[in-house]
């Protein structure tokens, strides 16, 4: 952990490198039964995709990426690290999240050109675009991200997909969608936008619910007194 903590204030912190663009793998372990490399070679492009840019291994692991730093641990970069955010042209469907999961694996499938989804309102034909999606703000319960492109696209945030967050588009509620069987996505229409997704987590949204029904009770008795 100490030499981990050295590595990212050292190295990263002097590149001013966005804490939510440098996401860890942490834990490898190779034994003569498992190789960390058997291991990690047919996951390494799910990693990739998720946006793992640094994986920390003990001393005695070798894999075939750079080396980045070595004292008593190895921390290695992988520059095919996807961005947190980022925009598809081509969605294909998929029967439900399972099988998503399983289209996602397939390391034939170059997940920088399509996504999975489960609904068919959200195919798209693969029409070549321009576009970009950069994250402009990270945090806990609030994530902010600028995008623009020329074709409808699908913006993937590559968080878990998971109860209580929305998203606005421009200001609009807009719909998440389960993409890759796993993430968070939002279709966008030509365009510039700003997106944003908040958490609101369930009971703070019942207790609104319950202040509503309150206040209308209230407001119904205080009529009927009146009349």
């Amino acid at each position: 952990v100490k030499e981990y903590h050295y590595f990212y204030n050292k190295h990263l912190m002097s590149q001013s490198l966005p804490r939510f663009d440098c996401l860890w793998l942490t834990g490898i372990t190779s034994s003569p039964e498992t190789p960390t490399t058997d291991d990690l070679g047919p996951r390494l492009h799910l990693y990739s995709w998720l946006g793992t840019r640094y994986i920390v291994t003990p001393d005695s692991v070798d894999l075939p990426l750079p080396l980045k730093y070595q004292a008593r641990i190895k921390i290695y970069e992988n520059p095919d690290a996807f961005p947190r955010a980022y925009l598809v042209f081509r969605t294909e469907l998929a029967a439900d999240f399972k099988r998503a999961q399983a289209m996602t694996a397939d390391t034939a499938v170059d997940l920088r050109q399509v996504a999975f989804v489960e609904t068919d309102d959200l195919l798209l034909n693969g029409k070549p675009g321009n576009g970009k999606a950069i994250i402009t703000a990270y945090h806990s319960g609030k994530i902010t991200i600028t995008a623009w492109t020329d074709q409808p696209a699908l913006l993937v945030l590559t968080d878990n997909f998971y109860p209580g967050w929305e998203c606005l588009v421009n200001g609009k509620q807009t719909a998440i969608a389960r993409v890759n069987g796993l993430v968070r996505g939002v279709l966008l229409q030509p365009g510039s936008h700003t997106v944003v997704f908040r958490y609101i987590p369930m009971p703070f949204t019942a207790g609104l619910v319950l202040a509503g029904l309150a206040l209308l009770i209230y407001g119904l008795l205080t009529i009927t007194r009146v009349f």
